[in-house]
């Protein structure tokens, strides 16, 4: 009886030291994405032994043969050969497809937190929603959700007053960026609101119909919603909120 035990004990320790494979179409020749090369290339290294790593170049016949034969027809990344994964990221369930170029249905950071979470599963902190904080330097006080340093302005007390009320709400249920929406609430002004709730003002421009003015008076209040998890894909515009690491 000992020796059918040891050996099922024995199997299952040599199939958790499998490595997990990343495999990775893209057609590298184009250098168009450079910037996920390089990212694979510093998320294999950060896992050592624990990731296999495999490059499929399909700018040439051989990748192209392997792109077809695998089921994919543009570029994609696959984790133990499924390109659908399962993840908790700031506080929220999220099911991601590593499909296109990273901006279109994924993140840089939602891969690598992918790849942490097969290896290692769920830490407590994934379950967690980004802390809201401020920092202040001289007269200019800046909004930091997470890591991503957002809004800013010499004005400290609604800023404070805002990281206050986005924390008692992410506490509440953590915050998603479907749940934000920027509308003019007066004459002159755009405000941020969620859950019913004001947490940012800034001006608004002169003409409401100058597109370009009104997208650079938004520009801060999206900073601080892309600091949040988006649940539907692909992102607006088929490219990442800014600020965010599959953003430019």
């Amino acid at each position: 009886m000992l020796r059918p035990l040891a050996l099922v004990l024995c199997l299952g320790l040599a199939a958790a030291a499998e490595p997990l494979k990343i495999t990775a179409y893209i057609q590298v020749q184009s250098g168009c994405q450079r910037h996920t090369e390089d990212f694979l290339a510093k998320l294999a290294k950060t896992h050592g032994g624990k990731v296999a790593l495999e490059i499929v170049d399909f700018g040439t016949p051989e990748g192209m043969g392997r792109l077809k034969a695998d089921g994919m027809n543009c570029m994609g990344i696959r984790l133990d050969g499924a390109a659908e994964c399962e993840i908790v990221f700031r506080g929220v369930p999220l099911k991601v497809a590593f499909l296109k170029p990273a901006g279109f249905f994924w993140l840089h950071e939602e891969l690598a937190t992918a790849v942490r979470q097969k290896i290692e599963g769920v830490a407590d902190e994934d379950r967690l929603p980004p802390p809201a904080t401020t920092c202040a330097d001289g007269e200019t006080t800046t909004l930091v959700i997470g890591d991503l340093a957002t809004y800013s302005g010499t004005d400290a007390p609604p800023i404070q007053a805002a990281a206050e009320a986005l924390n008692r709400l992410a506490r509440e249920k953590p915050l998603i960026q479907e749940e934000f929406a920027i509308a003019a609430k007066e004459p002159g002004t755009l405000v941020l609101r969620t859950r019913g709730q004001d947490i940012l003002a800034v001006p608004a421009p002169p003409n409401a119909n100058d597109r370009k003015a009104a997208e650079t008076a938004a520009a801060p209040l999206l900073r601080v919603v892309s600091a949040y998890p988006r649940v539907a894909r692909p992102f607006p515009g088929g490219a990442a909120p800014a600020g965010t690491l599959g953003g430019k």
